[in-house]
């Protein structure tokens, strides 16, 4: 049987490449990582010791106004309440061994109906307007921190550090760009390129859903939903070309920077065989 996969049974390829674009790595781990970031019902800490996580999450919530505040910024929770209200992502970083007690509503999500039928959430003494766009990211260098039992019970912990993939993507990117940057900035303009159509594709499939959803009775008697599926179909098959178009082009660049691949795997080895000697003598 074909092993369970994250990324294949939720098959969002357009939703992928915006995260990617946003500076997310492109190995396995990091994809997983991305969707459970995306996905996950309890509030993320990244585990970030390299500060990719913190990096990716900064320009993939950009446009929606991200507040960035540090654990210890006494302007912490007024930060936190502006935004909760206003519904804007809020990524607090080097999280300490306790967090803030003021932020378990926040991290728990503890909402409540108000007497006037809004949604609220209390932060200090305040029952502050809950608005469901708002978001929350917490992050830490530290395993320990991140493992304490004190914090990893109350949120969805989530490892960014180096695997052998991770580090031998990273170290390929590197390599390339010394060797010859050329290819680095086609493949990462050919990418951009896609950002259009493929976004173009995700609100196709959301009118398709909003068009199935609300008919009634039999759909094939409807002219109108008719003419607007096959409305809906011609679109998919026009960007869905202009998107496989990209992707042929893509992968070109990508069989020329795989060229540089045993380079990378060899000094990601390295790497690794360093840290377990000396995690074996401190002198090393």
């Amino acid at each position: 049987t074909t092993p369970f996969s994250v990324v294949r049974q939720l098959d969002r390829v357009e939703e992928l490449e915006r995260m990617h674009l946003a500076g997310l790595p492109r190995d396995y781990q990091a994809i997983e990582n991305g969707i459970i970031v995306t996905e996950c019902l309890k509030t993320p800490m990244l585990i970030d010791p390299y500060g990719i996580a913190c990096m990716w999450v900064r320009e993939f919530e950009k446009e929606n106004n991200l507040v960035i505040c540090d654990h210890d910024n006494p302007e912490l929770m007024s930060m936190v309440a502006f935004a909760v209200e206003m519904g804007r992502p809020v990524l607090i970083e080097n999280v300490g061994d306790v967090l803030d007690p003021s932020l378990d509503s926040v991290i728990l999500r503890q909402t409540f109906n108000g007497q006037d039928g809004v949604t609220r959430i209390a932060i200090l003494d305040q029952n502050v307007i809950y608005n469901d766009s708002f978001r929350l990211y917490l992050a830490t260098h530290a395993e320990s921190t991140a493992r304490s039992s004190g914090i990893a019970s109350r949120v969805q912990l989530i490892d960014f550090r180096f695997s052998m993939e991770s580090m031998t993507e990273e170290l390929l990117q590197a390599i390339v760009k010394t060797i010859d940057e050329s290819l680095t900035t086609q493949i990462d303009a050919e990418r951009r390129k896609l950002k259009e159509p493929m976004e173009k594709l995700l609100d196709i499939d959301e009118e398709l859903v909003m068009l199935m959803s609300g008919a009634a009775g039999d759909i094939l008697e409807g002219d109108y939903l008719v003419e607007q599926l096959d409305a809906v179909r011609t679109s998919i098959r026009t960007v869905g070309g202009v998107v496989q178009q990209g992707r042929m082009r893509v992968d070109d660049l990508r069989g020329k920077i795989d060229a540089y691949l045993p380079i990378a795997s060899h000094c990601a080895r390295i790497y690794f065989g360093m840290q377990h000697v000396a995690a074996m003598d401190g002198m090393y």
